[in-house]
């Protein structure tokens, strides 16, 4: 692949899962965060990926117990296509902090570059509270599908096929759009200055991705690729509407393949 910088990878055959408690949905108090270990290796060290949440004690009311096979709100899993799922709640929004952590001391840690890949970003409108600066006050209430999030500590992105900035890729209508600086609210706790990425919901559903590195010109418009550079964490996002379910994100993809 073109401009992968240090892989991450969530393939089953060498990543797993440790912990599924993001959010403390197992109402346990007990190490609430998901883990997702063996992701990758940079200068010969193997690191792991930490999901939590940044909410108060870590705990997410709209998280949920339960076996990710039943689509337990907030669960992971690692995906046959060598992608992760996180499965979400109708009218919710997810706020997430990932972290390499350092499989040797268990410390984060940084990377030079690397990507960090969210695809399948459609299905149907919802209503979502947010601020856009200088534009919009936080009462205002605007209808949006799945969308997600990112605070804007990385370099560069490809959203279908442009850079930083939202494009179809061909001829491929409709495309996710993107809405520049942004804060967003999630269970009273706003975060500032992040991209908000809002499907089209003329997309309506997208058919399943069964290969990161090699997504449609249709899968790709409907997706974004954020490059990070010198970093060991991040802040995003996720939420959806009444429909959809999951999102799903990966490391490098073929989206804007040669955008670096």
């Amino acid at each position: 692949p073109v401009c992968t910088g240090v892989e991450i990878t969530f393939d089953g055959a060498s990543a797993s899962i440790t912990h599924n408690n993001f959010g403390n949905r197992d109402n346990s108090n007990i190490d609430p965060f998901a883990m997702i270990e063996n992701i990758g290796s940079y200068n010969g060290q193997d690191f792991h990926l930490k999901l939590e949440s940044p909410l108060p004690n870590s705990d997410d009311p709209d998280c949920r117990p339960g076996l990710p096979e039943d689509n337990a709100k907030c669960s992971i899993i690692l995906s046959s296509n060598g992608a992760v799922t996180f499965y979400t709640r109708a009218n919710s929004t997810y706020p997430i902090q990932f972290t390499l952590i350092n499989a040797l001391d268990d410390t984060p840690m940084t990377l030079p570059r690397f990507s960090f890949s969210l695809f399948d970003i459609g299905t149907s409108g919802r209503v979502v509270c947010y601020e856009l600066e200088n534009a919009y006050e936080l009462s205002n209430l605007l209808i949006f599908p799945e969308f997600f999030w990112a605070d804007d500590t990385y370099d560069t992105f490809a959203c279908g096929g442009c850079q930083n900035s939202c494009c179809p890729v061909g001829s491929t209508v409709p495309y996710l759009q993107q809405s520049g600086s942004t804060d967003i609210t999630a269970n009273g706790q706003t975060f500032t200055s992040g991209d908000m990425f809002v499907a089209d919901p003329a997309a309506g559903g997208i058919t399943d991705v069964t290969n990161p590195l090699a997504l449609t010109d249709f899968q790709q418009s409907q997706s974004a690729r954020l490059v990070y550079s010198g970093t060991s964490s991040w802040l995003m996002a996720f939420g959806r509407g009444s429909q959809g379910g999951r999102h799903q994100f990966a490391g490098y993809t073929n989206i804007g393949q040669d955008i670096c």
